[in-house]
């Protein structure tokens, strides 16, 4: 088993959001990086001295930077979901959406922050931060079947 390095790995966006399969890939990723959380509910009682807990809601957020290229169109795709406050499929994937064997987690967000940077020495960038959105379907890793 290797270990896939970050330039082979894939970021997707589909406006529509997740079941709508119109996954348009985003070359111009720099970073990605998803956070899993959990709350945990204090479950302490009499019959111990030991402060206990139970996990209870979890929480997705995602965070990318890419490459402010006004060429491509996740640019304003993504600009267009913050200022309409619209629900975007995302997708992080260890390879292409469509190649059997990739995998990586699918989640309908939204934006949640869009933060144009423009460093002295590097290409001008555009972080963003995506929260889960209440969209009906709860985040889910995608495997796709190897046939």
């Amino acid at each position: 088993m290797s270990t896939p390095l970050g330039m082979e790995m894939k970021a997707y966006y589909d406006p529509s959001g997740v079941n709508q399969s119109a996954w348009h890939e985003i070359p111009i990723a720099k970073e990605a990086r998803f956070r899993l959380t959990k709350t945990l509910a204090e479950i302490t009682s009499r019959d111990s001295e030991w402060r206990k807990k139970k996990g209870a809601l979890k929480e997705l957020s995602i965070d990318m930077t890419i490459l402010r290229d006004v060429a491509d169109d996740a640019v304003s795709d993504l600009y267009s979901a913050f200022v309409n406050d619209t629900t975007i499929g995302i997708a992080l994937m260890d390879g292409a959406i469509a190649t059997n064997g990739s995998e990586g987690l699918t989640a309908d967000m939204k934006v949640a922050s869009y933060e144009e940077g423009e460093p002295l020495e590097e290409g001008a960038t555009i972080a963003v931060t995506f929260e889960l959105a209440y969209a009906g379907t709860d985040p889910a890793w995608l495997a796709v079947a190897v046939s």
